[in-house]
């Protein structure tokens, strides 16, 4: 019984979009991949969050003839870049 509560519970959690590593720590696995491995079927919505954000980001409308500025989460930011080897470019 203990574990059907506990696989509700995480399944809810997910269904609803809450973190997969805020539901691995709730229930006490060792990672996220421990609870991806039992739970991911739960996410339907994987992944098209991030695709509407994307869409957005793509559908910015430029302002008075400039390329829009993009909104970069500051995090990324702080990313070293690596360092380019001569003979490979970089595309971008």
């Amino acid at each position: 019984m203990f574990h059907v509560l506990r696989h509700t519970y995480a399944s809810t959690q997910l269904e609803a979009g809450e973190s997969i590593v805020s539901v691995s720590e709730w229930l006490g696995h060792a990672s996220p991949q421990t609870t991806l491995k039992h739970y991911a079927h739960f996410m339907p919505g994987a992944g098209k969050r991030g695709l509407a954000a994307m869409d957005a980001w793509f559908d910015q409308e430029p302002s008075s003839g400039q390329d829009p500025q993009p909104n970069v989460p500051e995090k990324s930011l702080d990313v070293p870049q690596a360092p380019i080897e001569p003979g490979i470019r970089r595309s971008g």
